[in-house]
């Protein structure tokens, strides 16, 4: 289980600027430094141990305008809190989502092989064409326009 300290130490809490912003009881309520409308933390947490994370963003900037920057956070959420085979493939593949707006100097990379069908239903989910999925350690879903992202220790 990740400890609450050593996550706060990570490269995802320095690259993404993440911050407290509040505390309710053993929730503490977080931000990014920037895209703060859009984007939504919040972890339950032990002694220093991390009990529950969520990253939260608004359905229309995941599939608009902030595409690159929700696949950017959200992959980079899913290796921070687990490493396992199934995790990292989730994230290259939320990576590697067209989103409409990328531009290659030279060649594209190679299409990825099909996905597992659990990593299939989890970016379905993460893309909004079905409610949610559970993939390990994570659950995907679709609710009240934003879409949550949720780790849960196993």
């Amino acid at each position: 289980m990740p400890r609450w300290s050593d996550l706060q130490d990570s490269e995802f809490f320095g690259f993404f600027g993440v911050h407290e912003t509040g505390r309710d009881g053993r929730t503490v309520r977080l931000q990014t430094g920037g895209f703060q409308e859009h984007i939504h933390l919040e972890a339950d947490l032990g002694a220093d141990d991390l009990r529950r994370f969520t990253l939260r963003m608004t359905r229309a900037w995941v599939d608009g305008a902030g595409a690159p920057f929700a696949k950017d956070i959200a992959k980079s959420f899913v290796v921070t809190l687990d490493e396992s085979e199934q995790a990292v493939d989730l994230a290259r593949r939320l990576w590697e989502l067209e989103s409409g707006n990328v531009v290659y100097f030279g060649d594209p990379p190679p299409p990825l092989p099909p996905a597992a069908p659990a990593v299939a239903d989890a970016l379905a989910a993460y893309q909004g064409r079905r409610p949610s999925a559970a993939l390990g350690s994570f659950t995907i879903e679709n609710r009240d326009g934003e879409v949550h992202i949720t780790w849960l220790p196993r």
